[in-house]
C-alpha cells in the first residue's frame, strides 16, 4: 500500500483490502441471487438508511450481535470499507492484530455472521455516505462491546491513500529520476552501462511500463502495450525478465531524442489518467480496471500504479547514480 498514512505509536495502521465472496466468507456473506436466510432469535428485523461516517476517525471499538444478522450495502455505487473479526473468537481471545479491514467495490451487500465482530462500515475517503442497514430492532441486547484503548492500549486508523499524497509522491520520486538525466549529456545518455544497459535503455523500459499502467487503468490490453503477445510463444506465463529483455532489444536502436520525448510524454498521460481516479478508486482491485482479462488478481489498484511509479523511478533513478558515470 502507498505510504500515504502515517499514524501515531498509539495506532495500528489497517489497510483495506478488496472484498471478495471467498476472502470474507469467516465474516460473513456477499448477497447474490441465492436466498439467504437471516437469523434473529428474539426480536424482529428493521430497516433503516444509515448514515457511514468518513474513513479517518480512528477505529475505537469493535462489537458484536450474539443473536441476529446484520446487512449493509451502500448507494449510488460508492464503496465502504468493513472492519471485522472471526466470529470464533471470544473477547478474550482477540489481538488487535485479529481485525481486518475489506473495501466493497460499491454494488456489494454483505451479511455478518452471527457473532461477527465489526463496527458500522466506514465510507472511503472524507466524506460520510449512505448505506442500507437491516439488524434486529433491540439491537443493543445481546450485544457485546470491546474497547480498543482499554483492552489494548492502542486503536486503529485506517490506512487509505489519497490521490493527492499519490500524485505528490509520484512527482517527487521522478523529480529525483530526471535530475539524475539532466546531468547527463548524450554520451552519457547512450553509453552501455555494466549490465549492457544504457541510460536511453532505462529511460525507454520506464516509459513503457508507464504505457503499461495507462492501458490498466483504461481497460486495455496490457500485453498490447508491452509490445507482447503471449499466444505466439511455447507458454503464456507472464515471466517479467522475459517482457524486459524484448523491451530492451525492441528500444534499443530508436534515437535518444526519440526516447527522451516518449520518456515525458508517456508520463504525462499517465498523470493524466491518475487523475480521472477518486480516492475510491485506489483501493478497486485490478480486476476492476480489467474485467475483461483472464485473471484472479484482485490486490488493489494501488499497489500496481506504485510499482510503476514511484518505486520504479527510484528503482532507476539508483542504478543511473550508481553507474552512469558517477
Amino acid at each position: 500500500m502507498a505510504d500515504t498514512t502515517r499514524v501515531s505509536p498509539e495506532m495500528l495502521a489497517l489497510t483495506p483490502e478488496p472484498l471478495t465472496a471467498e476472502a470474507f466468507a469467516e465474516f460473513g456473506s456477499v448477497v447474490g441471487p441465492g436466498k439467504l436466510v437471516l437469523t434473529s432469535t428474539e426480536f424482529p428485523f428493521f430497516t433503516n438508511v444509515a448514515t457511514l461516517e468518513p474513513d479517518h476517525p480512528p477505529i475505537t471499538y469493535v462489537n458484536r450481535h450474539h443473536d441476529h444478522n446484520q446487512i449493509f450495502a451502500t448507494f449510488d455505487g460508492k464503496p465502504m470499507i468493513v472492519v471485522v473479526a472471526s466470529p470464533r473468537l471470544s473477547a478474550a481471545e482477540l489481538r488487535l492484530e485479529d481485525i481486518r479491514a475489506f473495501v466493497t467495490d460499491g454494488s456489494t451487500a454483505i451479511v455478518f455472521h452471527v457473532d461477527t465482530w465489526h463496527l458500522a462500515p466506514r465510507a472511503v475517503g472524507p466524506e460520510p455516505i449512505r448505506a442500507l442497514n437491516v439488524q434486529a430492532t433491540n439491537n443493543h441486547v445481546h450485544t457485546e462491546r470491546l474497547e480498543l484503548a482499554p483492552t489494548f492500549g492502542r486503536q486503529i486508523q485506517l490506512a487509505v491513500p489519497r490521490k493527492i499524497d499519490v500524485l505528490r509522491q509520484i512527482g517527487e520520486s521522478r523529480g529525483r529520476l530526471e535530475q539524475e538525466v539532466d546531468r547527463l549529456d548524450e554520451a552519457g545518455l547512450t553509453a552501455i552501462g555494466p549490465d549492457d544497459w544504457s541510460v536511453k535503455d532505462h529511460l525507454a523500459h520506464v516509459a513503457t511500463w508507464e504505457e503499461f499502467l495507462i492501458a490498466v487503468l483504461e481497460g486495455r490490453d496490457r500485453d498490447a502495450a508491452l509490445g507482447i503477445d503471449r499466444s505466439s510463444t511455447a507458454s503464456d506465463t507472464f515471466d517479467v525478465d522475459r517482457v524486459n529483455l524484448s523491451i530492451l532489444k525492441r528500444h534499443r536502436d530508436r534515437p535518444l531524442a526519440d526516447v527522451l520525448e516518449t520518456f515525458q510524454e508517456t508520463h504525462a498521460r499517465v498523470l493524466g489518467a491518475l487523475e480521472k481516479l477518486t480516492d475510491a478508486d485506489l483501493l478497486r482491485p485490478y480486476s476492476y480496471f480489467q474485467p475483461s482479462a483472464e485473471t484472479t488478481e484482485v490486490s488493489p489498484i494501488i499497489h500496481w500504479i506504485r510499482n510503476n511509479t514511484w518505486e520504479h523511478y527510484d528503482e532507476h533513478a539508483a542504478w543511473i547514480r550508481g553507474n552512469a558515470g558517477r
